[in-house]
Formats: structure tokens, sequence, C-alpha cells
């Protein structure tokens, strides 16, 4: 019977169709509904949730899948059809139906942009259905052939394709357009895809042209025609957040970041359920070194991503560069809440990587803590640790952000070789990602790395100054230029080397001695497993300080 009733558009009936949704109530009675339709039940599929439909699509080459919204704990129907169609896990030719009793503005708009085949409200019935379905299949079921050839690449037969479809009805024929403009792009046929949107345009305001158009600008950077493109399109509510994303996106590639960041955070405002949006907001606050404003979105990412594409080793990864990133360039000693939020960030990591790679991750991660920390020892151990699990790992697959990870620490601790070796890593790695996330990227290295320099050379000449200042006997100034140093350089040995040596001859006057001798703790942690702690001059100061602030011990430290 599904033959006779979705026959006129040439419905595969062989292929099985997928019902999404948490109630198994809902589930049987759909089924019953597509039965009377003439769908046979081996060829209807369900699942209760987002990890079971993931699970089918990958088995299965579904024609039709219906999406209810809540799904219950875990992915929500709008999260995997976005998922499922962006990583391309479905054949483009399946049509993707919302069947759903969620009438929420900001729900409904968001499933809109995703551009679904249909939206149905529940309950649904037998007649409801039986009237919908046909107009709803037609558009994919009739270009079912033009969709998997563009998907196996054969771009010069959608175009022939595409030529052939002159008595179709309106909505097929502009498909066929949108189809057809793609092939000429993948071609770089750029002319003709632009006279065919041009056409396309006279007979549809549909936002699918102009952005189509704009992606021919952009492949050619031709970045003001781009912008030109988005500000004369016609915009709805639905594809206002749309023409936002892609106004992010010229910026970025124009290094306009404070733009883009304004754009970004206004495209969310309007449609905030999109994860990619957080994703490429905590980007572009990371190349501005907003490290806590990045850290808090990929925290919100992590809140929110579970079972999505971002519930990756990558975004956790992420947020523990950038809190490891505050505690560099923040003028306070780490404490405590910092440790326990990096063991959060890598016993998360630890669930969702490979245990070879985990174990890297989570021991250049540590090494950087305690570099900043300032305990020398533990670095070492840490970083030996990473190096070890690191030998039979080529750099190739050690990731991006690992690379960026030992990037980091070479530049710390100034081994110039390590440096300019992670540097060519990753601009080889990074031509694997996303023109828009590679820009961000390398423009937040490029101001790490210029902010890493300058807290440098503002604590080199701190030090400069505190050390003729105590030349000169002004122990008590030269201390608080030392103590400032050490908060902007807290990997320098140099500067605990001197600060102790000042410590002996004073104390500060608006410092306790509980702080004083925390100080002094930190300034040994800081020159631990170096050789100075082997000669006499590291002795005789540690005696000096004992007597002084009547503490026992000074080396138990080490």
């Amino acid at each position: 019977m599904v033959k006779e009733f979705l026959q006129p558009y040439l419905f595969n009936h062989e292929r099985p169709v997928l019902i999404i949704d948490d109630s198994s109530v809902y589930r049987s009675a759909a089924k019953g509904i597509l039965q009377k339709l003439g769908f046979e039940a081996r060829n209807v599929h369900q699942a209760q949730n987002g990890r079971e439909a993931k699970v089918l699509c990958a088995e299965h080459n579904y024609a039709i899948i219906f999406y209810d919204y809540n799904l219950g704990a875990g992915l929500s129907g709008y999260h995997l059809m976005e998922e499922l169609v962006s990583e391309k896990a479905i054949a483009s030719d399946c049509t993707n139906i919302v069947v759903s009793a969620e009438g929420a503005v900001n729900v409904v708009r968001s499933f809109m942009e995703l551009s679904p085949d249909g939206y149905l409200l529940k309950p649904i019935s037998h007649d409801i259905l039986k009237q919908k379905l046909p107009t709803i299949v037609k558009t994919k079921a009739t270009l079912s052939e033009a969709f998997i050839a563009l998907d196996q690449g054969r771009f010069e037969q959608v175009l022939e394709m595409t030529e052939e479809m002159i008595q179709e009805d309106e909505s097929t024929l502009i498909a066929a357009q949108a189809l057809k403009a793609r092939a000429q792009i993948e071609l770089n046929l750029l002319h003709d895809a632009r006279n065919t949107l041009v056409s396309l345009q006279q007979v549809t305001h549909l936002p699918i042209s102009y952005f189509m158009q704009f992606d021919i600008a952009l492949k050619q950077r031709q970045y003001k025609q781009a912008q030109f493109i988005l500000d004369h399109m016609p915009k709805n509510s639905v594809s206002a957040p749309l023409v936002l994303d892609r106004q992010t996106t010229v910026q970025i590639m124009q290094s306009c970041l404070e733009m883009a960041l304004m754009s970004q955070k206004r495209s969310i405002k309007l449609s905030a359920m999109r994860l990619e949006r957080y994703w490429i907001l905590g980007l572009i606050e990371m190349a501005l070194c907003e490290f806590s404003d990045a850290q808090d979105t990929f925290e919100y990412i992590t809140n929110h991503c579970k079972l999505t594409r971002f519930d990756h080793v990558d975004t956790y990864n992420l947020g523990a560069q950038m809190l490891l990133d505050q505690c560099q360039f923040s003028q306070i000693e780490i404490r405590n809440k910092e440790q326990t939020q990096l063991r959060f960030y890598v016993d998360a990591m630890k669930k969702r990587g490979k245990h070879s790679d985990y174990n890297i991750t989570e021991s250049l991660l540590i090494a950087r803590y305690q570099l900043l920390y300032g305990n020398r020892k533990l670095f070492v151990n840490a970083f030996n640790l990473a190096q070890s699990k690191m030998k039979d790992t080529s750099l190739d697959t050690l990731g991006l952000f690992n690379c960026i990870e030992l990037l980091k620490i070479a530049s710390l601790t100034q081994n110039d070789r390590q440096v300019n070796r992670m540097q060519e890593q990753i601009r080889t790695l990074i031509k694997e990602y996303d023109p828009v996330e590679a820009k961000l990227i390398q423009s937040y290295l490029a101001q790490w790395r210029n902010k890493t320099q300058l807290s440098y050379t503002q604590a080199e000449s701190l030090r400069k100054d505190a050390d003729t200042l105590l030349k000169a006997g002004k122990n008590e100034r030269a201390i608080e230029l030392l103590i400032q140093s050490l908060e902007l350089n807290k990997v320098d040995t140099m500067t605990p080397r001197l600060l102790l040596f000042a410590l002996t001859r004073t104390m500060p006057p608006k410092m306790s001695r509980t702080d004083c001798i925390s100080l002094v703790y930190r300034c040994i942690r800081r020159v631990n497993a170096t050789p100075y702690i082997q000669t006499a001059e590291f002795k005789s100061v540690c005696k000096q300080l004992e007597k002084n602030l009547l503490v026992p011990d000074f080396a138990r430290a080490l």
C-alpha cells in the first residue's frame, strides 16, 4: 500500500523509517499509523533516546526520521538532528520531520534553523499524516538520486540530473537549483553558481540562495562582498541568528575580533540552543585573552553537551587550559580551588578519551599547573611522565591541543628548540581544522605568546630594579618589587633566589609572620630541583630565615 500512497513521489519503500521518542506509547501509536499507511512493520524502527538513534543511524539508511524534541535525559531531538545532519550521519536525501508537543517559540525557531522537511505538532492522527506526509517527502524523494550523487562527489551528474527537472512543482525546482549551485561550487564553477543563485533569487526569497552566495564570496575571500550580501538579504526571526553567525565569520576572517564577539553574543541571545555558537564564542574569547570568560563558556558547553559531538576531550582540555592561563596571568597565588577545578577537567577527559591519550593530556596539564604553582620538582616529575608516554606516539597523532600545551610549557621554560618544533607541528595540524577555528586558534596562540613575553619583560625589569634597591639598602621597597616580579613570571628561578636573600635582611612591615613564612615556602618550591638548592648560599639563607621567623626547618619544603 505504501507504494500506492507515495508512488507519485518516487518514494523508495524498501528503505526503513525511524521514530525517535522517549514515550513507548507514542512510538507504538506512530508505528501503528505508519503501518496503516502501508509501511511494513519490519521497516518501521524505533529509538527511545539519542544514543539509540545514533546507533541505528550508523546501521541503516533511513528514508524518513521522525524526531520528538524532549527525549528525556541526555540528547534532545534538536541536538540529535543537528548532529546527524552536520556530521553527515544520515543521507542528505533523508526526510527529517519534527513531531513534538513542544510549541515554545525558542524551540520551534531553533528547529527551523536546521531546515527540517516538516514540523508537526502532537498529537498526530492517521488522517493528518496521510494528508501531509506525501507533500513533506516529495522534494527529497524526487531529488533522491541527485542528493546521493552530491554526497558521493559525483558533481557533474548532479548538474545533469537537476537540468532535467523542468516539470516539477516550485518547491522541488527551488531545491533542484540549490543542489545545482552546490555542485557548481564544488566544481569551482563559481561564476556559474552565482548566476544560478541569482536566477533562484528571482523566484524565492528563501535564505539559502543568499547564504550560498555568501559562501562563494567567502571562498574567494571577498569579505566586503560577503558582508554586502548579508546586509541586503531579507531577514526574519529564523534567519536573523544565522545571518549573525555568518557576520561573525566575516569579522573573524578580517581579524575584527571585538566586533565578532559582539555579533556572536547577539546570535546566542536570539537563539541559544546551538552549541556550536558557544564553541565559536569560546574560541573568540580565547583569541582576545579573555580567559575567565572563555573558561565559563567551555564550562557551559560541558554542562549541556552530553552525548553531542562537543562531549569530547578537546572541550574539557580547552577548559583546563583556560583555567591554567588565568593562573598564569593573574596577580595572585594559585590555591586549592584551581587544583580542584583542574581535577574536574582531568577526570572528565579520563571518561572520554583513549587511555594513552588521556595519560599524556593529564600529565601535560598537571606539569604546567605545577610549574605555575612554583613546585619545580613536581613539574619535572609530571613532565618526564608525559614525555615517557609520548615515546610511542607520533606528533601527528598527539593532537592539536596537546601540541599547544607542549608549546606553552616549552615557552615558559624557554626551550626555544622545542618551541620551534611545536610551532611547526601546530601549523601542520591546524590545516585540518575549519578556517574560522584555525584563524581563532592561531590568533590565540599569538596573543598568548605576546602576553607571556610581556609579563617576562616586566618581571625582569622589576627584578633588576629590586637588585639595584638592595644594593642601595632599600630592602623593603626591593621586596615589594620582587613579589610583583614573582607573580608576573611564575616560572623564573632568579627572582625567588633574590627574594629569599632580601628576606634575610628584613621582613615586610605590612606582612604578617604567617604570610612571610608562606612566601618563603613559595620561593623554596620555585628553586627546588635546581642546582641552587645544593649550594652553600642556599643553606645559609635558609638558616638565617629559620632564625628570623622561628621556623625549625625550611628545607622540609623540598
